[in-house]
């Protein structure tokens, strides 16, 4: 983990990862404790209120041409990693996932383990889906099915 700040384009691939493919794009329900006024609307007590995360992170207003997948847009002009208030996987507020934190050391230890060792290539006699394919539902991404090659370096 101490050589994170070294990988600023696997941090940035890791970010854009997640807010390209928003593993659950509606958050966990919660209710509203008081009324609640939003953009003119009122949010009377006691409503179920769920955060859409897909649509966070498909913002045009956040992210140019959100439908590409692009982890550049999160370096800057010297090639560190600018990490986004816009990307949550794991929501926001009091109530966001306790495990964010050793999550995401695991997701980028998994990731900078595996192509530090390892060489990923396509299977010749299984070509890989499209990149847009995969099941999304209000509930849960699930991507294709698909097999490559794990080669040593």
């Amino acid at each position: 983990m101490k050589h994170r700040d070294e990988l600023p384009f696997t941090c940035a691939f890791i970010q854009e990862l997640m807010r390209h493919r928003t593993l659950v794009p509606l958050g966990v329900f919660h209710k509203t404790n008081e009324d609640a006024i939003l953009h003119g609307y009122t949010i009377p007590k006691d409503t179920t209120i769920c955060p859409n995360l897909w649509a966070v992170h498909h913002d045009s207003q956040h992210f140019e041409n959100p439908e590409e997948f692009r982890p550049e847009r999160f370096l800057d002009r010297d090639g560190k990693f600018i990490q986004s208030n816009y990307v949550i996987p794991f929501s926001v507020g009091p109530r966001r996932c306790i495990g964010e934190q050793l999550a995401r050391m695991q997701i980028f230890l998994l990731i900078a383990g595996i192509v530090q060792k390892l060489r990923i290539v396509p299977d010749p006699d299984n070509p890989l889906p499209s990149f847009c394919d995969g099941g999304s539902s209000m509930l849960i991404y699930e991507p294709p099915n698909f097999e490559v090659l794990f080669e040593k370096r």
